[in-house]
Order: C-alpha cells, then sequence, then structure tokens
C-alpha cells in the first residue's frame, strides 16, 4: 500500500451505518507511513524527546502503520513499566494509525482477485472482530481504544498469534529445505508478483544464508517486516533484521530502513522531520 492522501488530512479508523443496518470499516490514512518493530516503538516510548519528536511529526502528517500480529502482541502483553510507557505513547497518537495483514499469502490473493495491493493489505478480518467486540461503534475510533478492547480479547487473540508461529515455522522450513538443497539461487523478480511475497522470499533467503543457527522465531520476525517493507516509507526494525532488509532491492523495497541501533533513531527523526513525498523516505 504506497499511502495517498492530503498531509493535511488526520487518517482514522472509521466505522459508518449502511442503510441496511450494517457497519463500514474503512481506514484513511495519509503519508509517510512509519512502521516500528515492537522493540523499537518501546525505545521511543520510553525516552520523552524521542516520543515528543515522533508524536509531533505524527500529528503533523503522517501514519504509524502496525500489523495486527502487532496489535494482538500488545494486546496480549502483561502490566509493567515497558507496557505504561507504550500506553502513553499509544494514546498520543490518537487516530493516526492504520492496521494491516502482515500475512503476505493472503494479502497477495486478495490483491490478485481486486488488482489492488492498496487495498488488499488493510486487515479486514481484525477490524471485524473489533467492530463486533465493540457492538459496532460508529465513529473514529483511536489506536488507545483499538488496543483496549484487543486487551479485552486476550483469550480469543492468543490462538491468532500461535498459529502465526505456526505459519512462520512452516515457512522457515520450506526456506531451509530450499537453501540445503541446493537452491541458494533465488529468481529474478517478476512484475506479476506481490511486492511482499518478493521481499518476504527474499529475506527469508537471506537469513538462512546469513546463519546455520536461524531459528523459526527468527521467521516469526520476518512476518513483522515483508509487508511493512512494500507499503511504508519508512520502517525501524531490530539491527539483525535491519540489515538484511536493506539488501533488498528497491523496487520490490519501498521503505528506507533503519534500526533501534544508538544513533538510529535520531537519524530516523530527522528523516520523517524533513520528509515532503511522494516517494521513498530519502
Amino acid at each position: 500500500m504506497r499511502l495517498v492522501g492530503s498531509p493535511g488530512y488526520a487518517p482514522r479508523m472509521h466505522v459508518s451505518a449502511t442503510p441496511g443496518g450494517g457497519r463500514r470499516i474503512e481506514f484513511r490514512p495519509t503519508p509517510p507511513g512509519i512502521y516500528l518493530d515492537h522493540g523499537v516503538m518501546g525505545q521511543i516510548a520510553e525516552d520523552p524527546r524521542h516520543s515528543e519528536r515522533f508524536i509531533a511529526r505524527l500529528h503533523a502528517g503522517g501514519t504509524l502503520v502496525l500489523s495486527s500480529l502487532h496489535m494482538i502482541e500488545m494486546a496480549v502483553q502483561g502490566p509493567g513499566r515497558s507496557m505504561d510507557d507504550l500506553e502513553r505513547l499509544l494514546r498520543a497518537v490518537g487516530h493516526r494509525f492504520m492496521v494491516i495483514d502482515p500475512n503476505v499469502d493472503a494479502v497477495a490473493a486478495r490483491a490478485s482477485e481486486c488488482g489492488d495491493e492498496t487495498g488488499a493489505t488493510f486487515d479486514f478480518d481484525f477490524a471485524l472482530v473489533l467492530a463486533l467486540e465493540s457492538g459496532g461503534a460508529i465513529g473514529p475510533w483511536s489506536l488507545h481504544q483499538v488496543c483496549g478492547i484487543g486487551s479485552a480479547l486476550q483469550e480469543q487473540l492468543r490462538p491468532q498469534l500461535q498459529s502465526s508461529r505456526e505459519e512462520a515455522a512452516s515457512q522457515f522450513e520450506d526456506a531451509r529445505r530450499a537453501v540445503v538443497d541446493g537452491h541458494t539461487r533465488l529468481p529474478p523478480l517478476r512484475g506479476d508478483e506481490a511486492a511482499c511475497v518478493q521481499i518476504s522470499r527474499r529475506l527469508a533467503h537471506s537469513a538462512l544464508r546469513d546463519s546455520a543457527g536461524v531459528t523459526p522465531n527468527d521467521m516469526f520476525d520476518l512476518l513483522h517486516a515483508a509487508v511493512p517493507l512494500a507499503v511504508s516509507h519508512f520502517v525501524l526494525l531490530d539491527k539483525k533484521w535491519a540489515d538484511r532488509a536493506r539488501r533488498v532491492q528497491r523496487p520490490p523495497r519501498l521503505a528506507e530502513v533503519f534500526s533501534g541501533k544508538k544513533g538510529q533513531i535520531e537519524a530516523f527523526l530527522d528523516a520523517f522531520e524533513r520528509w515532503t513525498g511522494p516517494g521513498p523516505g530519502k
């Protein structure tokens, strides 16, 4: 999804009534899109200088991109100081967020059906669960409200988290077999393939060639990265995955990549504040 819209328009997750008594759920994002890995989001949340700069620029124009998998992780996370810092950041984000589906195969299948990878990225299933739990409340939802609903659904969401981990383990085994069998060369990029699929394959290939010690849990981290790298202007990951992500060529990668390593958050904030669009984060 390459975010479009006017910089002055505040994005929001909006629920409205339909003539038949149903509910319509939509996201209205504005560029640039920013994806923060859970660990990096925690680093920004706990440093007032970083969080204040981030929120000020976000409200001047931008959208925090979150995967539904990330939302589920936050919903099932226990209380603690780090969660208190994160909660304050989420309150400050307000309406300036959107939720995407981290499942590259699902996104690609929807994109093939509708011919629009942008629309295919929105996680309709996750939004539907939230709408049903909230009673289909009408009006814009804030990120903090969405996380609050998610927290009330912890037991329902845990199986989704487990399912995602099992999917990552399966992808890991497929990729590992390909490397072990000697298929170490990636096929050329195909124009008819969704960008997130191309990125996912290249990240997995890079990870498996980096080290024999890569685990299925590492591949679970891949689920956090592939779709955001295709749809966001800025992506912040842990150092290991940031290094791998930078090796993915543009296109299919849209995002400028940073990590939580010393100096990188400041570099991201500088780039975010300079951003004028419409292309990548540079």
